[in-house]
């Protein structure tokens, strides 16, 4: 109602201006010729300028109300409820002051009855003007229409790119969201991945620890057998070299107490080998010609029981007769005497045989 009232109060302040003269001509019955009047044209101008400006108000408030509204839907949304409101509260109270002028118009009109005419003539160029104004309006309303159905095309049109980059968007999101799921897949992989390399290297570290472990075990089995051996070595030289001290002594005494047996062996050595000359000696007949001193090296060999096996003397200073017969002494001494020690027993024995008388 408001923006009809605005953009038609020009026709609405006619429409009562008509009214008024009517009931004016009415009441007083005065039909004043009309005169040629120049200043209503130039109302009917004045008035067509000023609603082509309204227009344009209207028009750049259109595109900011649509602009708010795009931008701020809901808050326009209640500045129109409010501003209905207001308006229809403005509407009332112009609709008594309408009213009130309309009973004030009808008042005037009494006193004013010789103006009737004058008004009339008025009347008739502002209706000449209206309907001017009329056809401008309808032209500018046709205009508007036209500017309304651009308008509506161009929000169409508008409405199918915010459509298209709203599926553009929609497509765009789908395409990120495919790119994040690929991305997190292939996060979950690395991590799957790094996870299995940790774990292997988890692994690898603790075959490894197990491995040092067991080397060191096995390095100090080793160093611990390498101690072992080495006491057991050392052990065993301190053995032996007590047990080589042991028989260095045990041999010590041994050779020491073979040394004196054979010393007490050798001791009875002179008593055998007399017991051999008394018996050669004896055995000996003495040839002719063997004078004192005569005396021959005699080598005998002897078997077990003292049995002569051979006899041979040599290096004697007598001549072979005295050889012979020592030889032959020899033999008839067999068996020769045994000795008084068996360790003095000797296959081979060497004695000398001399003549003492």
């Amino acid at each position: 109602m408001r923006d009809w009232l605005r953009e038609n109060w020009i026709a609405f302040t006619l429409a009562l201006s008509l009214h008024v003269a009517a009931a004016v001509l009415l009441f007083a019955g005065v039909n004043m010729p009309p005169k040629p009047q120049v200043a209503p044209q130039a109302e009917a101008i004045q008035a067509i300028a000023v609603d082509e400006r309204l227009v344009e108000q209207e028009l750049q408030r259109l595109k900011e109300a649509e602009q708010r509204r795009q931008e701020q839907a809901a808050a326009a949304e209640r500045a129109a409820r409010e501003a209905r409101e207001r308006e229809e509260a403005r509407l009332a109270e112009v609709q008594r002051q309408r009213e009130e002028a309309q009973r004030e118009a009808e008042r005037a009109a009494e006193r004013r009855a010789q103006e009737a005419a004058e008004r009339a003539r008025r009347a008739e160029a502002e209706a000449e003007a209206q309907r001017q104004r009329e056809a401008q309006r309808k032209a500018e309303e046709q205009r508007l229409a036209e500017l309304q159905v651009r308008r509506k095309a161009e929000e169409q049109r508008q409405a199918e790119l915010e459509a298209k980059r709203k599926a553009e968007e929609q497509r765009q999101r789908e395409l990120e969201a495919q790119r994040q799921a690929e991305e997190e897949r292939k996060r979950a992989e690395e991590a799957k991945r790094r996870e299995e390399e940790r774990r292997r290297a988890e692994a690898e570290r603790q075959r490894a620890e197990e491995a040092k472990r067991r080397e060191e075990a096995r390095r100090a089995e080793e160093e611990r057998k390498r101690a072992e051996a080495e006491r057991q070595r050392v052990e065993e030289e301190r053995r032996r070299a007590e047990e080589a001290e042991r028989q260095r002594r045990m041999q010590e005494e041994q050779a020491r107490l073979e040394r004196e047996r054979q010393q007490r062996i050798q001791s009875l050595l002179p008593q055998y080998q007399a017991a051999i000359q008394a018996k050669v000696e004896r055995a000996w007949i003495r040839p002719p010609g063997a004078r004192r001193g005569l005396e021959c090296r005699v080598y005998i060999r002897q078997a077990p029981g003292g049995h002569v096996v051979e006899a041979t003397a040599r290096e004697c200073a007598g001549d072979m007769t005295f050889q012979r017969s020592v030889e032959a002494a020899v033999l008839r001494a067999s068996p020769l005497p045994e000795p008084p020690h068996p360790d003095l027993f000797a296959r081979e024995i060497i004695f000398v045989f001399r003549v003492s008388d």
